[in-house]
């Protein structure tokens, strides 16, 4: 079917650690080029105790205006809540802006080592944990992309999706498992 048709959307469930985690894939036709979106989320059995969001500085600012100009691509980004935190942590804060509604608290759930690991073992981070999900975003799907050799390691395999599908899964497992730190920091 990806053969015949590469535009459209492909969805998927695992349980992943008793986290049932839905990766959705899109490829669209947009303008005279088209449109990709890769997003992985989980429902939470309860409310998590902090709400965060957690994405890469070069979402926003000279940067992102630098990169789009350049690369002929566009990410939207914003801010899922309303202040921004310095959570302290130099590479933390180097790489990542973090947004959420309670300073400390936050500051806190991303003091985790185990959290922390997850998170700077991804090659692009937008994670969000909102009251009834946590979910992740790669929408120019820079994780897969890096995890399957990069753009020729992706167009080798693009005849196969029994193969790409094989390449992209130790990429699922280390944003299923950043899901799964970050439900545990906040529960």
């Amino acid at each position: 079917q990806m053969i015949k048709n590469p535009y459209g959307t492909t969805e998927m469930v695992r349980k992943f650690q008793n986290l049932d985690v839905t990766w959705t894939t899109e490829t669209k036709p947009s303008g005279a080029g088209f449109s990709m979106a890769a997003f992985w989320k989980a429902p939470l059995a309860a409310a998590p105790r902090v709400v965060f969001h957690v994405g890469e500085n070069k979402f926003s600012g000279l940067g992102k205006f630098a990169k789009e100009m350049m690369s002929n691509t566009k990410h939207n980004w914003a801010p899922v809540f309303p202040t921004k935190i310095e959570t302290g942590n130099a590479k933390l804060d180097e790489r990542f802006q973090v947004w959420g509604e309670n300073q400390q608290a936050v500051m806190s759930v991303l003091a985790n080592p185990a959290l922390q690991q997850a998170l700077l073992a991804l090659d692009e981070v937008d994670l969000v944990v909102r009251q009834n999900e946590v979910s992740f975003a790669d929408p120019m799907q820079t994780n897969v992309r890096n995890g399957m050799g990069g753009t020729a390691g992706m167009m080798a395999a693009a005849g196969n999706p029994g193969k790409m599908m094989e390449m992209s899964l130790p990429v699922n497992d280390r944003i299923c498992q950043l899901m799964v730190e970050a439900v545990r920091a906040v529960g």
